[in-house]
């Protein structure tokens, strides 16, 4: 079983360094993951790739440090954050 298969929406999201910097709101084409992340109580939508993903069981494991994910994330386009 391949590791975006065991991807579901409000798995937590857990840096290299152990920080937890969101939430997947869901797996997003065959090549990335959007998740949430909370800032001042606010929620911002930003997209990873699947290639940063190190492993999945109750979590979502990363092969980068929170402070790289956070500087290279992207934004998540706006719009129908659902849509297949």
């Amino acid at each position: 079983m391949d590791l975006t298969s065991k991807i579901r929406a409000q798995m937590p999201v857990v840096a290299a360094d152990g920080r937890q910097v969101g939430f997947v709101t869901r797996v997003q084409g065959a090549d990335g993951v959007r998740l949430t992340a909370f800032k001042s109580g606010h929620g911002f939508e930003h997209v990873i790739p699947l290639a940063w993903v190190s492993d999945v069981d109750r979590y979502v494991f990363l092969n980068k440090g929170s402070a790289f994910v956070a500087a290279n994330w992207q934004a998540a386009p706006a719009g129908r954050a659902w849509a297949a």
